[in-house]
């Protein structure tokens, strides 16, 4: 009884080996042709066929036929088949080296765009059971990334959005895969928009000029100029650095210089940025006390009105009018979102530069042309 129970274990075993062994011969046989070209001559047909088929061998769903094997098998009719796109000779070329299905297509470029097309060949019914056509810009030099994502549709599978997007879209951002022989890019622009102040420097910008104020409301208008380098630019994202020289309140008849400097990262997916950085603006500063009867004098008002006396809560430093010229720094931290028409970008950024005593805010629009 045990020697029975041991020999249906050892035949099950058995049995379980050569399902498996067969399921893992079940591959279909797939054979991949030359991909013909036309519209340029700086293409290699057998180099994309080569390409093909390698994407192909990376899907590991199929048994690929190899080209050294393909050539041994046609060697006695490698020129009847040198040129075999069509679906008749597709057909007897793959009964011929015995596939179950055959791959071939062909890449036309045609002024400011790439189409690829790509047909598979059932051999035993001896039809064409899949076509795919698919329209890329014109980028020669990504061809292998376009054979690659028009395989993957034609096979049902998956491909990174990015890249589809990149080498399909021309509004797609700047990225090293449409844009390969820049990966540096500048795209500089005008920047204008409105600023505003809350805080200590809002009550002080509302006060008349005789008490150290401007007289002006606590928000501006502002504009200046853009200077940006793309020093990174690969996948989802590009890494930036950002000059932006900067006016403020001509309307209000006070000028007040800013220049900024900031590093960031924006997506090429979607436009979103985020960028931050020191600040440095021009600004009049003075040392000023609040006498007895509320008014604000500077240090050398009061040392003529109440010489020898030292004010109750001492000197501070802080924004006036009747004060000298300065230098104020901060750190600026801005969001943003830039959006694409053809090679126009429009950039909309919101920032903002937190201060102890004071909040500045503010949003800012542009416009630009990649180059």
């Amino acid at each position: 009884m045990k020697m029975t129970i041991k020999y249906v274990v050892v035949l099950l075993v058995a049995l379980l080996s050569l399902e498996v062994k067969a399921g893992e011969t079940k591959k279909e046989v797939y054979a991949v042709l030359n991909v013909d070209v036309s519209g340029t001559n700086n293409v290699d047909r057998k180099q994309l066929g080569n390409i093909l088929r390698m994407h192909l061998e990376k899907t590991d769903s199929f048994q690929v036929i190899d080209k050294y094997d393909m050539a041994y098998l046609l060697a006695d009719e490698a020129d009847k088949f040198e040129y075999c796109y069509g679906k008749l000779c597709l057909t007897e070329l793959g009964k011929k080296i015995k596939a179950d299905k055959v791959v071939s297509g062909t890449v036309d470029v045609m002024g400011d765009m790439i189409i690829v097309t790509l047909r598979r060949v059932d051999v035993a019914s001896g039809e064409i059971d899949k076509t795919l056509v698919k329209e890329y810009l014109n980028l020669t030099v990504e061809l292998g990334y376009m054979l690659q994502i028009s395989l993957n549709e034609l096979l049902g599978l998956p491909n990174p959005e990015a890249l589809v997007v990149s080498l399909t879209k021309k509004d797609a951002f700047a990225n090293t895969h449409n844009t390969p022989f820049s990966p540096r890019l500048a795209v500089d622009g005008p920047r204008f928009g409105m600023s505003g102040i809350a805080g200590k420097s809002a009550k002080i910008l509302l006060r008349e000029e005789n008490q150290g104020g401007f007289n002006a409301y606590p928000m501006s208008f502002h504009f200046g100029y853009q200077f940006e380098k793309q020093y990174l630019n690969e996948g989802n994202f590009q890494a930036l650095f950002e000059f932006i020289p900067m006016l403020t309140g001509l309307e209000q008849g006070r000028v007040s210089a800013s220049f900024t400097l900031m590093n960031g990262i924006r997506s090429n997916r979607n436009g979103w940025e985020f960028a931050f950085g020191p600040t440095i603006s021009t600004v009049k500063i003075a040392n000023v006390a609040q006498d007895a009867t509320g008014n604000w004098l500077t240090e050398s008002m009061w040392k003529e009105l109440h010489p020898g006396l030292m004010p109750e809560n001492g000197f501070r430093k802080q924004l006036d009018s009747r004060g000298e010229i300065k230098l104020d720094a901060g750190f600026v931290l801005g969001i943003g979102k830039t959006f694409r028409s053809g090679n126009l970008n429009i950039p909309v950024n919101l920032f903002v530069v937190p201060k102890k005593d004071d909040f500045k805010f503010g949003i800012s629009v542009g416009y630009n042309s990649s180059r």
